[in-house]
This record gives C-alpha cells, structure tokens and sequence, in this order.
C-alpha cells in the first residue's frame, strides 16, 4: 500500500511539474507570437527631425515628409471650406427645433 502511494504522488508531482513547465513555454510562445522580443518590429507612426523645420513621419511603413503633410493640410482646408448639405441640414434642425418648442409652450399653456 505504501509503495502503491509513494508512486502515485511521484506520478502525480511529475504531472504537475509538466503542467508548470507547458504553462511558461506557452506564456513565452504568445510574447513571441506578438511581437514584444523582435528587434525587427517597428512602431506604427515614427517621426523623425533631419534637422530645420524639415520633419519626416512614417506610418506604417509608408514615409511622409512635412511638404506632403502640408499639402494635405491645404486640401483638408479647401475641401471644410463650404458643405451645402451641412447648411442645410443646420437650416432644418433649427426649424424643426423652433416647431417643436412653439408646441411645447402651446401644450404648456393650454393647461
């Protein structure tokens, strides 16, 4: 009986041990998977000064320079410049806000 449980603990302990060990190896296995040990992963958005006002970004692989960026600025400025939709929108809620507040204070003031 003593020599059936010394080996049943023995099995036991060599289990949990295995189950310890798997248990660190697929710890490190999803660091690795993500990326947190590769020298090799870069960042999503860098930007880098090469000296001046002259500044250069890359996102994603794919780099801008600050004459790029400025052009987008200028097309970004011209293109919020006017929205008729925007305006017209503004026009019907406004409207549709005033009628609904003349019937509030009708309601209100029929009581």
């Amino acid at each position: 009986m003593g020599k059936f449980m010394m080996k049943s603990i023995g099995a036991a302990a060599l289990l949990f041990i295995g189950v310890l060990i798997g248990m660190q190896a697929a710890g490190s296995g999803m660091k690795s998977l993500q990326g947190y040990d590769d020298p090799d992963m870069k960042g999503a958005f860098t930007i880098k000064n090469s000296g001046g006002q002259e500044m250069e970004a890359s996102i994603l692989g794919h780099s801008l320079s600050s004459h790029d960026l400025e052009k987008k600025r200028m097309e970004l400025e011209k293109a919020d410049a006017f929205n008729p939709l925007s305006e017209a929108a503004r026009g019907i809620t406004s409207t549709v806000e005033n009628l609904f507040q003349k019937l509030i204070n009708a309601i209100k003031g029929g009581k």
